[in-house]
């Protein structure tokens, strides 16, 4: 049996196929011939490889052993089906935590096969999409990468990459928070008194400093919102909210008190400016704010109760709402008859009208030193000092120098520990202008003098030496003692009545307060 195996294993691996089949046929002509006389042929006429590998279909059974050899050889199934059967393709597991590959490449582990998510999940043709692919091999990878559909999708997957309606969403949420940022720079501006003409400089120092809704409020090299036209729209935006704030706090408040006083700008323009105090229901406390300022056309009464009513109406204020009328002293204002307060409480009779204390106070004053002359002629003088030291730079500078030399003395021959009233050293104290209508004007000019009197002596006394006429005659002023004393004299008095000025601009001021600064 087993020399019958290596006889067809010969046969089969024979490089003259056709002369080995007609020795087969003759063998099987003569069939008393042996197996071993073919055998003996073959080996005679062809070189046999012995080592080939057989299929079981090639093995001879039981029931075949009889039957003639030739017979058994055409039963034999074709070459190409006797090939051995190659082992499965194995899947690099490796690939599916690789960064490249780990957020689209998939394994079928049931049907041995990879595909993509990004084509599948977008319902695309192709073995990447539907059934997968065995081709287990880098470049398949990367060639499936590297294709339209592939790259088209993954872009979409991408973080860095929105859609155009999540992009305009961040869009205008950055936007939003930009304009924020720069609506409070505005109102930190206004509300410290600073030049609009700062808000340009203002955001690029807050560029420098790394404000990241500041630099990202840039739409290009021509749009960063720093132009005066951008400060005025963010302004009037900021102001409407203001007004609606007020406009809620107003009509809750049962009762409001409003204060009135006409102006004139650099331009001879008047204005009138309107002040209101009333009841926060929220907080329940007595509040006052600035409502608003007004051009009007003239100072008669009638002009100014058109344009306190037109204020009124932009808040929604009824006339018959308000209970106190804060005027100055003026007639065209206090007049009960044709002045504002007699036009409105035509309309309100309840209506009161408070003459401003402060104002009183310096009525009072102004009108208890008119008739002393004395005081009238300090009072020319603190203004000829003024006028003579402040309008010159070359003796401005003088009067400095002075200042810090006597200083510098002062502070040299100060025991060190002495008296609190000797000052380390003297420090420059500016001339101070007498205004009519301002009512601390008198009493900082008068401390300004006292403060800065030896080194303005000293100053006077060198220019009247040399025959300087406005000098000799402030000289001959300062160095009586009837002038030295009244100057005492009215800053004592005066700085009495500054500080009770200051206390009456309180905004929460009460009598009971009032009393114990004024005994």
């Amino acid at each position: 049996m087993a020399s019958q195996k290596r006889d067809i294993r010969a046969f089969f691996t024979s490089a003259q196929r056709p002369e080995a089949l007609e020795a087969v046929e003759g063998v099987s002509r003569n069939s008393d011939n042996s197996v071993d006389e073919l055998n003996d042929h073959l080996d005679e006429d062809h070189e046999v490889a012995v080592n080939l590998e057989m299929d079981s279909d090639m093995c001879v059974s039981d029931e075949e052993e009889g039957q003639p050899l030739l017979k058994r050889m055409n039963s034999l199934p074709p070459r190409k089906q006797r090939k051995k059967a190659r082992a499965p393709p194995v899947f690099p597991k490796k690939w599916l935590s690789n960064p490249k590959y780990k957020e689209w490449l998939r394994y079928d582990v049931q049907h041995n096969t990879m595909w993509c998510d990004f084509c599948r999940s977008n319902k695309i043709c192709g073995v990447w999409a539907e059934q997968g692919t065995q081709n287990f091999r880098k470049k398949t990878l990367l060639v499936h990468m590297a294709s339209n559909d592939h790259a088209r999708f993954a872009l979409a997957r991408n973080p860095a990459q929105s859609t155009v309606v999540k992009t305009r969403e961040k869009m205008k949420k950055q936007e939003a928070r930009s304009y924020k940022s720069a609506l409070r720079t505005v109102y930190w501006i206004s509300s410290e008194e600073i030049p609009n003409c700062k808000y340009p400089s203002l955001l690029q120092f807050q560029r420098k400093q790394g404000v990241k809704d500041i630099i990202q409020m840039n739409r290009g090299k021509n749009c960063k919102k720093e132009s005066p036209e951008s400060f005025h729209e963010l302004l009037h935006s900021l102001s409407e909210v203001f007004q609606r704030k007020m406009l809620n706090h107003l009509n809750s408040s049962p009762f409001i008190g409003l204060g009135i006083d006409e102006s004139t700008d650099r331009s001879q323009e008047k204005h009138i400016a309107a002040v209101v105090r009333y009841v926060d229901s929220n907080e329940t406390k007595i509040k006052t704010s600035f409502l608003k300022l007004s051009v009007i056309t003239s100072g008669t009464a009638p002009a100014i109760v058109e344009a306190v009513k037109k204020i009124l109406g932009d808040f929604s204020i009824p006339v018959n709402k308000l209970t106190g009328l804060g005027i100055d002293g003026a007639s065209v204002m206090a007049s009960d008859m044709n002045g504002v307060l007699g036009l409105l409480q035509r309309e309100n009779p309840f209506l009161i009208g408070i003459h401003c204390i402060n104002h009183r106070l310096h009525l009072a004053v102004s009108k208890a030193a008119k008739d002393i002359k004395n005081v009238n002629t300090l009072s020319t003088i603190l203004s000829t000092i003024y006028q003579h030291v402040n309008n010159s730079p070359n003796r401005l500078q003088k009067f400095k120098n002075l200042a810090d030399v006597l200083g510098a003395i002062n502070h040299d021959n100060a025991p060190e520990e002495g008296n609190e009233n000797i000052a380390p050293s003297l420090k420059y104290l500016k001339f101070k202008r007498i205004f009519d209508i301002r009512w601390l004007s008198v009493g900082e000019a008068v401390k300004a003098v006292i403060h800065n009197y030896q080194p303005l002596l000293i100053l006077l006394e060198e220019e009247a030496a040399n025959d300087e006429p406005t000098s000799m005659g402030l000289l001959e002023k300062l160095s009586s003692y009837k002038y030295v004393a009244l100057l005492h004299l009215l800053g004592d008095v005066v700085g009495a009545t500054n500080h009770l000025c200051r206390i009456f601009q309180y905004r929460d001021i009460s009598f009971s307060t009032l009393q114990s600064q004024v005994l």
